[in-house]
């Protein structure tokens, strides 16, 4: 089985404690360069506020930022625990995590924890039976235990991570002592087994909103849920700008046998594949929205746009912090990338000569392109691979 084929699908949700303006709980999620192992750390700050946001955050950086490649993760946990400050009156250390680390080329999920809700791992809707190992760790005050857990990965299998505002939520009111971990298992699992294809945002998110809900609307404690779905990854191709050969027999074979949601835009380019895989292109009606013309149907592709300005248009409501609904396809090119995990843009290289009054469209749209791609890595954290034709 080829792991690095798997896409790590992480997300985490949080909500502050009561009024504060900060979460004392601080998520990080870090992957290696060729995305060949993934880092995730949760952890939680003594307290909350800003000085339980600065201790969790500390925590959390000094955790993603070790070389798990080259060093044991049981002596990376060693120096974590002994780095961590701890309280003289409570005699616990500041601030609590759960590390989960995922090596993509073996497919071993390692997951280590420190005082946080042991963590619920599900395969085919049924927590997953694991070995877990614990050790104890010196300390001038007292002995600090690690658990750590270690298992093979497989498509489907979910790992769900808490702090103590989910576990402890409700606590005195709606549950004697708290929602407590095997009522949050219970809960994931049905949600699991009622919508299989559930993303992690959104079942971190029920997961959150279920801990407000235990507390009343007013959360007693930093609630953050973060989830790990290892599942095959979602594609798209965007084409663009015509190839410098013009298209040929090799780019219909790259339509035809990409697997996931295509794009093509530009009018003339569209024409081009129509014509040469004789296949029929249909006008549409026109956007709703008056700046964006009107679209067109091929066989076999998922969304035909015009260029420029649509292209421009995705930049813009990419760079939004909201994307609010819109029915022009700026908007379902947007849609299309961002429920995406890779994403592979081609350009061609030919420029249109003769168009004396487009001389610089193409330098317009390959820079649009540019922003975009940025914009898609860095603001999204998207897989992007781009090749000139």
């Amino acid at each position: 089985m080829k792991y690095n084929n798997f896409f790590i699908d992480v997300s985490c949700k949080q909500q502050n404690c009561k009024f504060e303006k900060v979460c004392g709980d601080t998520f990080l999620s870090k992957r290696s360069s060729g995305a060949t192992r993934s880092i995730i750390v949760l952890s939680d700050g003594m307290g909350h506020g800003i000085k339980a946001n600065i201790l969790s955050n500390i925590t959390a950086t000094m955790i993603a930022n070790f070389n798990y490649e080259t060093l044991d993760v049981d002596k990376i946990a060693r120096t974590i625990l002994k780095s961590l400050p701890v309280c003289n009156v409570r005699k616990v250390s500041y601030s609590t995590f759960s590390i989960v680390d995922i090596d993509m080329i073996n497919g071993i999920a390692n997951v280590i924890e420190y005082d946080n809700p042991k963590r619920l791992i599900f395969r085919n809707g049924k927590r997953l039976q694991t070995i877990e190992e614990a050790f104890a760790v010196k300390s001038n005050i007292r002995n600090q235990v690690i658990t750590t857990t270690r298992f093979r990965i497989a498509e489907g299998d979910r790992i769900v991570l808490m702090s103590d505002g989910v576990a402890q939520s409700g606590m005195g009111a709606k549950y004697r002592f708290g929602w407590g971990r095997d009522n949050v298992e219970e809960y994931v699992k049905n949600e699991i087994i009622t919508n299989p294809e559930v993303k992690s945002s959104e079942l971190a998110s029920k997961v959150v909103w279920e801990s407000i809900c235990n507390d009343r609307g007013v959360t007693n404690d930093d609630v953050s849920c973060a989830v790990i779905t290892i599942r095959k990854p979602k594609k798209a191709l965007l084409c663009t700008c015509i190839p410098s050969n013009d298209i040929d027999d090799e780019y219909l074979n790259m339509l035809d046998t990409f697997k996931g949601e295509k794009i093509i835009c530009g009018y003339l380019l569209a024409t081009m594949i129509a014509e040469k895989g004789e296949r029929t292109i249909v006008k549409k009606n026109k956007s709703t929205t008056p700046e964006i013309q009107h679209d067109w149907e091929i066989e076999g592709i998922d969304l035909v746009s015009e260029s420029l300005i649509t292209l421009n248009k995705v930049h813009d409501l990419l760079e939004q912090n909201e994307i609010y609904h819109q029915h022009d396809d700026a908007y379902n090119i947007v849609d299309i990338l961002l429920r995406s995990d890779e994403i592979d843009i081609v350009i061609g290289k030919q420029r249109q000569k003769g168009w004396v009054y487009k001389i610089n469209d193409y330098d317009l749209r390959h820079n649009i392109l540019l922003r975009i791609i940025a914009t898609l890595e860095l603001k999204y954290n998207k897989e992007v691979n781009v090749t000139y034709i």
